[in-house]
């Protein structure tokens, strides 16, 4: 799993440096997004691992020891963002007409591009998530992330976690030792499938 991993932890993406600047300009504002605790929902789990109890918000988390427990918040410290518009951003208009006493429109992000994702995690004071690359990018900039109870990804995102906090593997030591790995791991499975296909 950690071979398998990490590529992405590496950063290898290529971030547009004037794009990334903007975004990260744009939520250094102290009054709308600086030091906010940003909760990374899914759709198709928020009622497994968040519940709203008056101004709070509780969150379901696995604990370094893949037991669940709770984090509770004060709702006006918590701002919602999704990496993946197609899927939860109907789960955020909902929750604004729902709960519009208690959160404000500021407090629900949805991130079109990489950078919106990478500017809005640079300013934050934790990151809660059961989206796999908020962790990532998270992990990039040094801001220290928990996993929300998801148990249909509960490999990659405990592997994710453990990498990071029980391995405490950076990123230059995954570049150096896990990406070789990687690689000749790749290399041997494409030249047994290159001598498959010959002998066919």
């Amino acid at each position: 799993a950690q071979t398998i991993l990490s590529a992405d932890l590496t950063h290898s993406i290529q971030l547009a440096p004037a794009s990334l600047e903007f975004w990260k300009e744009y939520y250094n504002d102290p009054d709308l997004y600086r030091n906010m605790y940003i909760v990374f929902p899914r759709a198709n789990n928020a009622k497994q691992s968040i519940a709203f109890k008056g101004r709070k918000v509780v969150l379901e988390v696995w604990t370094e020891e893949n037991n669940n427990s709770t984090v509770t918040l004060q709702g006006q410290n918590v701002v919602f963002a999704t990496s993946s518009a197609i899927e939860d951003e109907n789960m955020f208009l909902d929750w604004m007409y729902q709960y519009y006493d208690r959160f404000k429109v500021h407090q629900f992000v949805v991130c079109n591009t990489v950078e919106q994702l990478f500017g809005l995690i640079s300013n934050a004071r934790h990151i809660y998530t059961d989206r796999y690359h908020p962790g990532v990018a998270a992990f990039a900039q040094g801001i220290d992330f928990t996993i929300l109870r998801y148990e249909q990804e509960r490999t990659k995102l405990i592997g994710l976690r453990d990498m990071v906090y029980k391995d405490k593997y950076t990123a230059a030591a995954v570049r150096g030792e896990l990406n070789a790995k990687a690689f000749a791991q790749l290399g041997s499975l494409l030249k047994k499938a290159s001598r498959g296909k010959r002998k066919v």
